[in-house]
């Protein structure tokens, strides 16, 4: 989960190939009023949303049908799809889920001159450091102010007091349309300063506005205004499409020629330090072909955009994964370069890759599960035609059988004792030919007991060659009376618990023969 959201207001989801769910956490449950989701269509939870777009704010639905905003962010784990909820309805969670650590909020680029600032119900959850150093505020006593603050000071061009309502925010709040307005804003040192602000809805719930997202540029030397505001608005405008997390803008080479305040946090590494280096270099060394590549193709076509993901040493020893979108903006130009857009996945990825594992061993667990049944129906059929049996060659017959079908990928012989000897004689063989054997060479039959020869290490059968393969020796009937041995030429935990198996449900029902095989 990304630095800035709390993990615990998070609602988890998991929908499977058709749309319903099958996991949900207790947040989701409670979020989206129900005590059990599983069975529930995703779409009648989150309608609209695509899990094939970026993470954005969205409307959720309850079970009782009220809608609320959050912000949803869609996972895919193979054939299901995992979703991440944040209730958008307190400021907590709008500045959980528009903090400049997060994901998304990341478009709040702290590189550029441009102020920004996020407002829920007129106060200030979230702003970046333009915002403040324009206001002549840090950025804790920013937050948490209001537009109609008096403290502001605010006036027209015409120098008449601008009123708390007329602010562009409180308007946008009020009809849920865009507004601008050039204000002067009194910081705290007195000074008097112009500013061009922009607002317009971010999260609207029903017919009500719920956040509101402000931008607004410092025009207060009246002479470097058109052009200042002109390329500052330009380039927020381009990367602001781009940005998730750090934002990078790069020669075809490779050369890195500009990078945002973020990357700090985000790669670890300061602007003047990313700047005249490769961006190449930022990959650990098995991912830099790819990402070479990548750049390659989208130096290669006007527009193009390419994405992957690659692991970054983050220069503490410790590696992240990112996703890296690389946009060819040569065209643009305020930018004439691409434009590399690296947002850290690696909690997501390390979850993904963790659910795989457990969704292998549960496919492991399964056909395990599977084949224990497969073989309990073969012997329990075995047991129950044993009883049935008019001679030994109708015995003989089904224990053959029984023996083939349960070691279906292995070959085997099965050897019947001859009477008034320690003599086993060949009967029946899938496999290589084998001759008749003592039963004093068998440590199966000695034992009477299960044994698994694994040549040239472990104990091995008499009867065994040292350069033989592993071999499995199945005992058949009581130790007192014995009826004859099976021989599988194969090893493993299944392969023995089949066997075990085996010799525990048919030797209780198998007797030495009085004579001769017919």
């Amino acid at each position: 989960m990304t630095a800035g959201i709390r993990i615990r207001d998070v609602a988890f989801l998991i929908a499977e190939a058709d749309g319903t769910i099958s996991e949900a956490n207790h947040r989701a449950e409670e979020l989206f009023g129900a005590r059990r989701l599983e069975g529930i269509a995703i779409g009648a939870l989150l309608p609209g949303h695509d899990p094939g777009i970026d993470p954005g704010p969205s409307v959720a639905r309850r079970v009782n049908g009220d809608e609320f905003p959050v912000l949803a962010t869609a996972i895919r784990l193979g054939e299901r799809c995992g979703y991440g909820v944040i209730d958008l309805r307190d400021p907590e969670g709008v500045r959980d889920a528009f903090a400049p650590t997060s994901s998304l909020p990341s478009r709040l680029i702290d590189a550029l001159e441009i102020g920004v600032v996020v407002q829920v119900g007129g106060e200030i959850v979230s702003a970046n450091t333009a915002a403040a150093a324009t206001l002549g505020l840090t950025l804790d006593e920013l937050l948490g102010r209001t537009s109609i603050d008096p403290r502001w000071r605010s006036v027209h061009e015409d120098g008449s007091a601008f009123v708390g309502d007329e602010h562009p925010a409180m308007v946008a709040f009020r009809t849920g349309e865009r507004a601008a307005a050039v204000m002067g804003i009194h910081t705290p040192a007195g000074e008097l300063r112009w500013i061009d602000v922009d607002s317009k809805p971010l999260i609207v719930h029903g017919d009500r506005v719920v956040a509101t997202f402000t931008h607004f540029i410092d025009i207060t030397d009246r002479r470097r205004a058109d052009a200042d505001r002109a390329a500052a608005l330009v380039r927020y405008e381009a990367l602001l499409a781009e940005a998730t997390d750090a934002v990078l803008v790069v020669e075809p080479d490779g050369r890195i020629t500009y990078a945002g305040q973020s990357s700090r946090q985000t790669l670890g590494r300061t602007t003047d330090r990313l700047e005249g280096t490769n961006v190449l270099a930022l990959a650990v060394p098995d991912d830099r072909p790819s990402f070479a590549h990548a750049l390659e193709q989208a130096a290669a076509r006007p527009s193009a955009q390419v994405s992957l993901t690659i692991g970054i040493d983050m220069l503490s020893g410790i590696q992240r994964w990112f996703e890296v979108r690389v946009r060819n903006a040569v065209d643009l130009p305020e930018i004439a370069a691409l434009v590399v857009t690296l947002t850290d996945v690696h909690e997501r990825v390390v979850a993904v890759e963790r659910l795989r594992t457990v969704n292998e061993e549960l496919e492991r667990r399964l056909i395990e599960r599977n084949e224990e049944h497969r073989v309990d129906r073969e012997l329990a059929t075995a047991a129950e035609l044993l009883g049935h049996c008019d001679d030994d060659l109708e015995i003989q017959g089904v224990v053959w059988t029984t023996a083939t079908a349960v070691f279906t990928d292995a070959p085997v012989t099965f050897l019947r004792a001859r009477p008034g000897t320690n003599a086993l004689d060949v009967v029946e063989s899938s496999g290589a030919e084998r001759t008749a054997i003592d039963a004093d060479d068998c440590w199966a039959m000695r034992t009477h007991r299960v044994h698994a020869s694994a040549p040239p290490t472990g104990l091995a059968c008499h009867h065994v060659a040292q350069d033989e393969e592993s071999t499995i020796c199945i005992p058949l009937g009581l130790a007192i009376r014995p009826y004859g041995l099976l021989i599988v030429r194969a090893g493993g935990a299944a392969h023995l618990t089949h066997a075990t198996a085996l010799t525990e449900r048919l030797s209780p029902l198998l007797a030495r023969p009085a004579g001769p095989t017919a």
